[in-house]
């Protein structure tokens, strides 16, 4: 049970978060810290488990992509979610939804060493081909060769992955 205080703190989390989700195109401009991210979750499993989700959808949306930020990793996205929440798994939760979440998440905490040779190696690329058509052709032809993992590989196959990657490249060589 979650006692008077967190509740009215979550509350007011959630009408804070709003205002601040609807300025902001991509959520991982918002990711919480590590352990704020735990004690966020710790309190937010009461909501999901007495399925009052309707009075925290920015918090969870918050808490979804932290949670993806952190903690994605080779078993996924759900266990990691629902541990932090003190909650089982489930499967009413399909694969789109979590996609959709680390999509809003960007590049996570374990994929951005991958990403770092990935944006080296497309620098040198740049350097050579100002053409972004055919950048964007060889950045496609060379994630298809590389050991990548599936879910970067399609974030960075995706309009939106690609568009960051871009400005990335920019701010890279703006700083050379």
């Amino acid at each position: 049970m979650l006692n008077l205080e967190k509740y009215k703190t979550i509350i007011r989390m959630e009408r804070e978060y709003q205002e601040i989700i609807n300025d902001t195109e991509y959520l991982n401009n918002l990711i919480l810290e590590e352990n704020k991210t735990i004690n966020l979750g710790m309190n937010i499993g009461y909501f999901i488990k007495n399925e009052m989700l309707d009075r925290i959808e920015n918090i969870l949306l918050i808490y979804s992509v932290s949670v993806a930020y952190h903690y994605y990793d080779e078993i996924g996205y759900w266990p990691h979610f629902f541990e932090i929440c003190g909650l089982k798994g489930t499967t009413k939760y399909d694969s789109q939804v979590g996609y959709a979440i680390l999509e809003q998440t960007g590049i996570t905490k374990r994929f951005i060493p991958k990403y770092v040779d990935i944006i080296k190696i497309l620098y040198i690329k740049y350097k050579h081909e100002e053409n972004l058509f055919k950048l964007k052709d060889y950045f496609d032809e060379y994630l298809e060769i590389i050991d990548c993992p599936k879910y970067l590989k399609g974030y960075l196959k995706d309009k939106a992955g690609w568009e960051f990657t871009l400005h990335v490249l920019v701010f890279v060589i703006k700083s050379k």
